[in-house]
């Protein structure tokens, strides 16, 4: 169904039968900024309109993908999104580039602390390497590129971070954290948990873990490793008394010496290569679930699964040929594998913060929300207003209507006993609801 307002008019209501609510849709479109109206009667008896909308800064497309719904189009005079692509997890991005173009602004706290981010890059760069001393300049382009990834993942999560689910997670995180004292040895088992030993992953598929363990720890080792060495943080010399013997330089500071054709010499020049060859087997063992698994399958898109991949693989193929044309080849191709390589590398820090290795700096917010849980189950339940059945911390009911609130979306009914919340009812008696309303809707 278009819903889409004709030239001449400014603003056009319209209006869709809702099945799964028992009543209508309703809504207006107006130039520059559009607005998704709906109605909801979840319980018996009571409506009560309800609008989202959607031209703030914060993309209220979350909320419309927390609905689960399945909108229509709806096209502006002067910008045009479309609803109906949001249940896909590829529209989504689309839309919010989409709406970010028309609306020609930046967010100024983001991008202040994007700003921030890569200055303090800048500044780490020439003060660790001993004003640019020790930098390697054929390397420019690599900290070039870690500068922008650098302002693009900070922007990115400040955007992300301001968003009210996202700040209440961080808020009560921090709160419940700083709660207890004993909270501090729990916090080193739990990264030692979720981001060591990745137990969440591994109650999935011990695969699956496996996967996620060599593509992980082989992109922390390189990752930990080669920015080091391209600021000039890290640096080799020769002893004075001995040209076998190298030293290593931290911040300019001397701190371990190890004879070049030793053990550990062998391991300090070929940690890159093993951090390759993890990710290499990670990487098959991806793509053999990607090809075997159907639910991964039917899902996957190549923007968010197979392109971080691609170039995870050039990366650290082209890595391993560097090595075996330097010592297999005496050199050649070297300076060719060497462009490829350093595109690569260039790519993957530049796609870091749009795609699905976003998630790296996500994921630490999932501590915060272990021990925002815990605060939850020490304290009361909501009882449920329809049944009276206990269904989930008091805090977390509270918490997700102030939410729901900033977001502009209003659950709240009128009843003769007073006020109710749509999240006051339970899992189970929404179910129910939902079979009620849907027979009413068709006449039973």
């Amino acid at each position: 169904m278009d819903c889409s307002p004709t030239p001449a008019s400014k603003e056009r209501q319209i209006e869709i039968l809702s099945p799964l609510w028992g009543s209508s849709l309703t809504g207006s479109v107006t130039p520059r900024a559009g607005a998704l109206g709906y109605a909801l009667a979840p319980l018996r008896g009571f409506e009560q309109q309800t609008t989202i909308p959607l031209d703030q800064r914060e993309s209220r497309y979350k909320s419309v993908r927390f609905l689960s719904f399945r909108f229509c189009r709806a096209t502006t005079k002067h910008s045009s999104v479309h609803y109906d692509s949001f249940h896909r997890p590829i529209g989504i991005p689309v839309a919010t580039l989409r709406a970010f173009v028309t609306t020609n602004h930046f967010d100024r706290i983001a991008l202040r602390a994007g700003i921030i981010a890569a200055a303090c890059v800048v500044i780490l760069i020439y003060a660790g390497s001993e004003r640019l001393k020790y930098f390697d300049w054929a390397l420019t382009a690599y900290a070039i590129a870690t500068i922008f990834a650098t302002f693009a993942v900070t922007y990115r999560y400040a955007v992300w971070a301001q968003r009210p689910p996202t700040l209440m997670y961080l808020k009560r995180g921090w709160q419940s954290f700083r709660r207890r004292r004993q909270n501090a040895p729990v916090l080193g088992k739990r990264l030692l948990d979720n981001f060591v030993l990745q137990k969440f992953i591994a109650r999935r598929s011990a695969q699956r873990w496996m996967m996620h363990a060599c593509l992980s720890w082989g992109s922390m080792i390189a990752f930990a490793l080669t920015f080091p060495l391209v600021f000039g943080w890290i640096h080799f010399e020769t002893v004075a008394t001995d040209a076998q013997v190298y030293r290593v330089f931290v911040f300019g500071f001397p701190v371990e010496e190890f004879p070049i054709h030793s053990m550990r010499g062998f391991a300090h020049f070929n940690l890159l290569n093993l951090a390759a060859i993890l990710v290499l087997l990670g990487i098959v063992m991806s793509i053999k679930l990607r090809l075997s698994d159907r639910s991964e399958i039917a899902i996957q898109r190549f923007a968010d699964d197979i392109l971080p991949l691609l170039l995870l693989f050039i990366v650290s193929a082209t890595g391993l040929m560097l090595t075996v044309s330097s010592n297999l080849m005496a050199g050649y191709g070297f300076q060719l594998v060497a462009i490829a390589h350093a595109a690569s590398v260039i790519g993957l820090l530049l796609y870091l913060p749009f795609g699905k290795l976003f998630h790296i700096v996500q994921r630490p917010l999932a501590l915060g929300v272990s021990f925002y849980k815990d605060t939850g189950k020490a304290g009361s339940r909501a009882a449920c207003r329809r049944c009276g059945d206990h269904f989930a911390p008091q805090l977390h009911v509270e918490d997700l209507k102030s939410v729901l609130d900033q977001l502009g979306l209003n659950f709240r009914f009128a009843v003769p006993e007073g006020e109710l919340h749509f999240q006051d009812i339970c899992p189970v008696c929404r179910r129910r609801l939902f079979a009620l309303n849907q027979g009413r809707a068709v006449g039973r």
